[in-house]
């Protein structure tokens, strides 16, 4: 008498399903719809949970992106190389793709103690919040928290806030050029609102980037948090040494955008 065969563990289960998956994407192309979850569940006589789990570690590595509302298409990564300290500025036409920001809210309001240390101003000092989302094509790629002080853009409006690249928009509208900027990341995870935001699971990798923007009298005029998916953005930093003394003269910080 035969013994019935062994269950599959989580892992085994996890690997055919991705490898099922991963064939799937090698034979289509970019844009192609995924099958619906509970058609791949059928298929591979599977639950549709595990199914998901499946697909959303495609998706935070690139191999496939979601679109809220549309559904789960084939990615094809294509990298596009943009200037050091704004990410959007050189996806206009020719590149492929359309670079486009879009405004969730804006406000007036207190600096308080945290911002007005970042803005170099008084807690009491009238600052603008607003929070836009950057877009590359019809995919949310960013979510940008954008803090400026009031008396320097007076009169900001919304669609201001529209321009993909911000120091644009402050120097033709209100004179202001920017001669510096100063950048932090870290590596974070996405909230809830981060993840309706930008299309992704919840808790999907996202780098944190704080960008200080200085002008030529030296005041701070635009203080940024931005929240940028994992899966579609990296940072390349290329350092030239000297050849005879081995030390490194300078380095050049060059954020690379990954359009899947």
């Amino acid at each position: 008498m035969e013994s019935p065969p062994s269950k599959l563990s989580n892992i085994e289960k996890h690997e055919r399903i991705r490898g099922a998956l991963l064939d799937l994407i090698r034979s289509a192309v970019d844009g192609d719809p995924l099958p619906s979850e509970r058609d791949l569940a059928e298929t591979l006589d599977v639950a549709r949970m595990t199914v998901r789990k499946v697909v959303d570690v495609l998706v935070r590595e690139g191999e496939l992106r979601r679109m809220p509302g549309k559904g789960t298409f084939v990615a094809r990564s294509r990298p596009i190389n943009t200037v050091a300290r704004d990410p959007f500025s050189q996806l206009g036409p020719g590149s492929g793709s359309r670079a486009t920001a879009r405004t969730l809210e804006l406000f007036e309001d207190a600096a308080g103690s945290r911002l007005g240390q970042r803005l170099h101003l008084a807690p009491s000092a009238r600052i603008f919040k607003g929070t836009r989302v950057c877009c590359v094509g019809e995919d949310s790629l960013a979510l940008e928290r954008i803090f400026l002080p009031a008396h320097l853009v007076p009169g900001l409006r919304e669609h201001d806030l529209e321009a993909p690249v911000l120091d644009d928009m402050l120097k033709t509208s209100y004179s202001l050029s920017v001669t510096r900027t100063s950048q932090v990341l870290r590596v974070t995870s996405v909230d809830e609102f981060e993840a309706q935001t930008l299309g992704v699971p919840v808790h999907s990798p996202a780098f944190f980037v704080t960008t200080t923007k200085v002008d030529t009298e030296d005041r701070v005029v635009q203080y940024v948090e931005g929240v940028y998916r994992g899966d579609r953005y990296r940072f390349l930093n290329e350092i030239s040494t000297d050849e005879a003394t081995g030390v490194s003269r300078g380095a050049s910080f060059n954020p690379r955008f990954i359009i899947n």
